[in-house]
């Protein structure tokens, strides 16, 4: 997990990104945003999208590696559930 000089990698934050959005959204965990929902959502896939390209096309961190990876992991997945979440079942 934690690199060998005790510095914390893009990896480690997003481990942390994907267990805080598990939890979030299993109900685990509760915050109270003043925003809809659903503008949170898309918020949230954009930045994480945007962290995402921004690493892979200019090779460095936009914040730091691990603020970067918690971005990337708790921004997409968190949004990916919610949007399949709300997405009507066809039978």
């Amino acid at each position: 997990m934690l690199s060998g000089m005790g510095l914390a990698t893009k990896w480690d934050g997003l481990i942390v990104g994907v267990i805080f959005a598990l939890a979030l959204h299993s109900g685990i965990l509760k915050i109270e945003i003043g925003l809809s929902q659903t503008i949170v959502v898309w918020l949230l896939l954009l930045i994480g999208v945007f962290v995402a390209l921004y690493n892979a096309k200019k090779r460095k961190s936009l914040f730091s590696p691990p603020v970067d990876g918690f971005v990337m992991g708790f921004g997409i997945l968190y949004s990916v559930l919610n949007i399949i979440q709300t997405m009507p079942v066809k039978h």
